[in-house]
């Protein structure tokens, strides 16, 4: 491989030894070649047969022969049962296949892999950033992506007089118009010009309150003082037909003036002085972070709250939208609106509030173009982007994290909005100084009032919620007088069974003992992962076994869900198992936690 690595790089005298040097090790003579990539090709071949000449019968361990199996690198060595079956594992909203020994080859490669540590890899990071220098040195064009523009500074303009602000003023007017000319012809006895004028009047009152009832809804005194306008309208009407005495006419179009008046101030009050937020929340189950800036906007002073979910659509490689994402539910008491029920250019709501920055440069998925940023701009004064996510605080050294802040912050959504909202203080320099990295240093300044800290909207408050233990196990956790038991979170996985089987089921079998003996004491909460129906082999064996051992435990419960996991972590006083995201979190909760070693028995 060294030889056919540095072929170029070697004269004639040099790459003759080399080739006698290879022949003698490999006890085989070089084929003649014409070129030094037709040797090249050659050379690799022999490596291939090298790389082959142990069966896999014969063998009991697996690597990576490139580079880790020349280096004899132990650490890249793994028992060839691990890979012997596959099971599906969750990742994000879908199931991927994974070798049944997953646990054992993270933790023989990675230590305690669930430990998050920030870092840098042993080459340079990312991987691809070489392959991408030299695919955009091939190129005429810029590889695709988002790329800063001084004009994306140039906020697009609100039109607002097509909104109802605009348009509803201008309503009132032509009425108030028409009750001047209603008034003139009354007093000067002009009826057949009377009666136009009503008419007209009727007809802009209808047109004013069906607008007001569009982007407000019914049950307004507004419309109501509009209705009863138009109620005195027609019988006005009627008792011109009837030849009344001019001063009951009178009387009447003083009548409509007191209802101009009332209909005009409850316009503003109810209408025209309110302030309008629209929420884009992405998914619902987001909503949590969604859910502080819901409540804070509810309680401000005269403020409608519309709560539009976005709908979401995969895409294939090309851009295309291809299938519509599943959503779940909101909360009751959150009262949502369809996309297509709700008119942006009508309305032209004082803030804009969304969650992804994206608009077309997320591959793999996408709202409709109309919810991008570039786009939501001319619909509001205020556009203001919430990551639904929280990432990690980190420091400026973690070039790492840095570097991998541009995948969400330098993007559309954070160019386009007036405010972007971010969840510390030192989130918000990050953003800034990966901003200026983007864009140049001469618009630090647009960043530094752009960027701002809202630790509020990132708290998190199922810390604080009341726990709702399932009525299941309620009976075992809870004595008789009411009063609440000592609970052990017990967690276990198959991947003790792919390591030693043997051993695990001793170790198994040995816990089950010792927690039989105590269990008027206290009450077990067993994890044993995430069952799949299709489990075969020593996976299957693992499921068997838990069920048998677990109906020994009188006091016990099989946790299957993952929200009965997190409950289970929020009432255990206690947690023993493999190691875990659920024993860091009773840990860093300040609970008891013990790993279990099923190397002892």
């Amino acid at each position: 491989l060294a030889v056919a690595d540095e072929l170029e790089k070697m004269d004639e005298k040099t790459l003759g030894e080399n080739l006698q040097r290879v022949a003698s090790i490999c006890e085989t003579e070089i084929p003649e070649y014409s070129t030094l990539h037709e040797l090249k090709v050659l050379l690799y071949e022999r490596v291939e047969k090298l790389f082959a000449g142990v069966k896999e019968s014969e063998a009991e361990n697996v690597t990576q022969m490139m580079p880790f199996g020349i280096e004899k690198m132990e650490s890249a060595q793994f028992y060839k049962k691990y890979f012997k079956e596959s099971i599906r594992v969750p990742f994000e909203d879908i199931t991927v296949p994974v070798p049944m020994g997953y646990d054992s080859i993270l933790k023989k490669t990675y230590g305690d892999y669930m430990h998050s540590v920030r870092g840098l890899a042993g080459h340079d990071y990312p991987f691809f950033g070489t392959q991408r220098k030299q695919l955009q040195a091939c190129l005429d064009f810029p590889i695709p992506g988002f790329y800063f523009d001084k004009k994306q500074l140039e906020r697009k303009k609100t039109e607002e007089d097509r909104s109802y602000r605009g348009i509803l003023p201008l309503q009132l007017e032509g009425l108030r118009t028409s009750l001047h000319e209603i008034s003139k012809a009354q007093k000067n006895g002009k009826n057949v010009e009377l009666i136009s004028y009503l008419e007209l009047a009727q007809q802009q009152a209808i047109e004013l309150g069906t607008l007001v009832e569009q982007v407000k809804g019914e049950g307004l005194e507004v419309v109501t003082a509009l209705e009863q306008w138009c109620e005195e309208i027609y019988q006005m009407h009627q008792l011109l037909n009837a030849g009344e005495e001019e001063s009951i006419i009178e009387k009447s179009v003083s009548q409509l003036e007191s209802l101009y008046e009332k209909a005009a101030q409850r316009l503003q009050e109810e209408v025209l002085s309110r302030k309008e937020v629209v929420l884009l929340p992405y998914k619902a189950k987001y909503w949590d972070k969604m859910k502080h800036v819901y409540q804070e906007k509810c309680n401000e002073p005269d403020c409608d709250v519309y709560v539009i979910p976005m709908k979401c659509y995969e895409k294939d490689y090309l851009g295309n939208f291809v299938r519509l994402q599943e959503d779940g539910n909101y909360p009751e008491d959150v009262h949502c609106i369809a996309e297509e029920d709700f008119d942006f250019a009508l309305h032209q709501p004082d803030e804009i509030i969304m969650e992804t920055p994206y608009d077309s440069y997320n591959m793999a998925v996408s709202v409709k173009p109309f919810f991008f940023s570039s786009n939501l701009q001319q619909y509001t004064k205020k556009l203001v982007y919430i990551p639904y996510f929280k990432e990690d605080d980190f420091a400026r050294e973690d070039e790492r994290a840095f570097y991998n802040l541009q995948y969400y912050c330098n993007m559309p959504g954070v160019i386009y909005a007036d405010e972007v909202c971010v969840q510390s203080e030192s989130m918000r320099q990050r953003y800034i100084e990966k901003l200026c990295e983007f864009a140049g240093e001469e618009t630090k300044g647009i960043w530094q009032k752009k960027i701002v800290a809202k630790e509020e909207y990132f708290r998190d408050e199922k810390a604080d919620e009341i726990v709702e233990i399932p009525d299941n196990w309620k009976k075992i956790v809870c004595r008789a007088d009411g009063s609440d038991k000592k609970v052990l979170l017990f967690v276990t996985s198959f991947g003790m069974f792919v390591e030693n089987e043997k051993q695990a089921i001793l170790k198994l079998k040995s816990i089950i003992e010792c927690l039989e003996e105590e269990q008027e004491d206290f009450a077990v909460l067993w994890y044993a992962g995430k069952q799949n129906t299709d489990t075969i082999g020593s996976v299957k064996r693992y499921w068997d076994m838990v069920q048998m051992e677990q109906k020994k435990l009188k006091n016990s419960e099989r946790i299957e869900t993952d929200h009965e996991l997190e409950v289970a972590e929020k009432i255990s006083t206690a947690y023993y198992g493999v190691s875990g995201e659920a024993a860091q979190r009773m840990a860093q909760g300040g609970k008891p936690v013990m790993i279990l070693n099923s190397e002892i028995v």
